[in-house]
């Protein structure tokens, strides 16, 4: 998962404005951006998963002179992705708890931004909401972009 951020100069400094994250916008010098604009993104999804909503999704394409693509870390991808999938299907996270045999405290912290995850209750949890969890590796390019090497694939 990945967000585009539209680069534009701001005297010395450069902005980092990410459309279609409401009020997400950041500034800095030239060479600290992509720090500070990871930074402000990751500050912005976490905030939207502790007041218990779902971060919009990522624009498919962003239009823009410059634009910075940054990479959403993988376990809070996988906890949005998680809210996203349970939410859809219309599950409360007690409904999702006892579908999958574990106790809502459990889906809590799943979905919340300072706990880790398990894949083997994640496992359980696809099953249940009807998807497909998809776990891989990527290479970085010089750039900061994924290019997805054999994904290994979980029902």
């Amino acid at each position: 998962m990945r967000y585009g951020a539209v680069i534009k100069k701001d005297g010395r400094q450069v902005l980092a404005t990410f459309p279609g994250c409401e009020g997400l916008v950041t500034g800095a010098h030239p060479e600290e951006i992509e720090e500070f604009a990871k930074d402000a993104l990751v500050g912005w999804l976490k905030a939207h998963l502790d007041m218990g909503n779902v971060p919009s999704a990522p624009p498919r394409s962003v239009k823009g002179k410059r634009v910075l693509w940054v990479t959403v870390p993988a376990v809070l991808a996988t906890k949005i992705a998680l809210r996203r999938a349970r939410l859809a299907k219309g599950l409360t996270q007690t409904e999702l708890a006892e579908q999958t045999g574990v106790k809502q405290p459990v889906i809590a912290r799943l979905e919340n931004p300072d706990h880790d995850v398990k894949v083997g209750t994640l496992e359980r949890i696809a099953e249940v909401l009807g998807v497909e969890l998809k776990v891989g590796f990527a290479k970085r390019n010089v750039r900061g972009a994924r290019k997805v090497t054999h994904p290994a694939r979980k029902k």
